[in-house]
Formats: C-alpha cells, sequence, structure tokens
C-alpha cells in the first residue's frame, strides 16, 4: 500500500529497546537491523514518524537522514517503562539535520504533558552526555575532573524548538503550525507566571527577560499556570 501511495504517513516504534530489536530481528533473521528490515517494505520515508529511536548504529541514524524520516523523542517513556535505562542520542539526530519532535508515548510513560516531556529530554540529554560516548567525537575531561564532555546534552531552546517547530516539521505541518509567523494558526497558551497563582512556584524576579520566564516556566510551572488555550484562533479553555 505504501509503495503504491506514498502520500502514506507512517508511525512506528523505532530501536526502542534490546528485547523489541531482538524480537524483531528474529522474524526476519535475513536482516541485521530494523533500518534495513523498514526500508525493505518501503516504510521509511519522509512521511515516516520512527518513535524512540534509543538505540542506534551510526550507519542506522545515516539511513534515517537519507530517507528524511522524523523522530518522536518520547524521553519520559524512555526512562521508566523498563528495559533499562534509555536515552536517544537526539543531539546527534538535529546535528544531521534529522527532524525530532517530543512525544509522551501515550501509556508508555507516566504524563502527558509537553511540560513534562520538554524537561525530561534535558535531563536523558544530560546523563546521555555523561554516560554514553558521543558519536564520533572524543569526550574532555574538563578541570574538575568531569567527564562530560557537553556534545550530547540538549540547551532549553533546542527542548523547545522541539515541542513546537520541531513536532510539526515531524508531522509535516510546519507550513501551518508551530510558529507565530504570518499565514500560520494561531495555537497559543497564555501564560499567568504571578506568585497569586495559587499553589504555583515560579519564583519570577523583576528584572527576568522574556527569554528567562520562558525558562522558568517550562522547568517549574504547570498547568495551574495556563489560563487560556487557542487552537486555531479558537479559545477552547479559560476565559
Amino acid at each position: 500500500m505504501v509503495r503504491n501511495d506514498t502520500s502514506l504517513a507512517i508511525q512506528t516504534h523505532f530501536n526502542e529497546a534490546e528485547q523489541e530489536i531482538n524480537a524483531t530481528l528474529s522474524l526476519f533473521p535475513e536482516f541485521k537491523n530494523e533500518a534495513d528490515l523498514y526500508s525493505s517494505f518501503g516504510l521509511l520515508t519522509p512521511k515516516t514518524i520512527l518513535a524512540h529511536c534509543t538505540i542506534m548504529t551510526e550507519y542506522e541514524i545515516q539511513k534515517l537522514h537519507d530517507f528524511g524520516c522524523g523522530v518522536a523523542h518520547c524521553p519520559t517513556a524512555n526512562m521508566t517503562v523498563g528495559g533499562g535505562f534509555m536515552a536517544a542520542p537526539v543531539k546527534e539526530f538535529l546535528r544531521r539535520g534529522i527532524n525530532v519532535g517530543l512525544g509522551t508515548d501515550s501509556g508508555g510513560g507516566y504524563s502527558s504533558s509537553m511540560l513534562n516531556a520538554m524537561r525530561h529530554a534535558l535531563i536523558t540529554s544530560y546523563a546521555r552526555d555523561a554516560l554514553y560516548p558521543t558519536f564520533e567525537q572524543a569526550k574532555e575531561t574538563s578541570v574538575s575532573g568531569d567527564k562530560r564532555g557537553g556534545k550530547e546534552a540538549l540547551s532549553l531552546e533546542e527542548v523547545f524548538y522541539m515541542a513546537t517547530q520541531g513536532g510539526a516539521k515531524v508531522v509535516g505541518l510546519d507550513d501551518k503550525i508551530g510558529e507565530f509567523a504570518l499565514g500560520r494558526e494561531f495555537d497559543a497558551l497564555v501564560i499567568d507566571l504571578r506568585d497569586q497563582r495559587s499553589g504555583v512556584n515560579v519564583p519570577l524576579d523583576e528584572d527576568d527577560s522574556t527569554p528567562r520566564m520562558l525558562e522558568k516556566f517550562i522547568m517549574t510551572g504547570d498547568d495551574r499556570n495556563i489560563v487560556q488555550v487557542y487552537v486555531k484562533g479558537r479559545l477552547v479553555h479559560g476565559e
């Protein structure tokens, strides 16, 4: 079906855990990796969304790049679903120009909050930087003896991008959503960070810039700070 209709979107798990990879390849022993298996059936296309991608070889990363596939990074699920600590090489995906968006994996994790997904994307990238070797780059030991090289750690800006424009690109809707721009649909949250919000702890300072306030909301805010939600210009939550 996919070979006959290239407009079809495809979404599937990909290289999430060792047991998944082993089980898949046991059914198709003629293949040595999931990338070759999927591509043999025409399942790797620019409209393919591959969830997880935590256990990746250099060969498979390049394959995803060559086919133009998108990645749904689900850090909350990857840290909690079992099968060991799994941290996708997201920084390397971004370096290669592979589109990456954030996902929650629905029932695979404990939270469907995109705020949590952003926070966990940061945490898992820091852990990967500390624990795993970088791709084609030697780690450098800092003066303090810390072996983190910083090559795998994501920035807050990159995490926010994956939650907005990156996700829009992965689902093929970046011409409609994902940013505030002329011709885009107005999808927006109205955020209130004032300390009058009951039970909310966002430590604002008088001289905080807008980027600083965004950082504090992402790292310490929650749903109680969201007072209005707009979808395609229509108010769907709040007054």
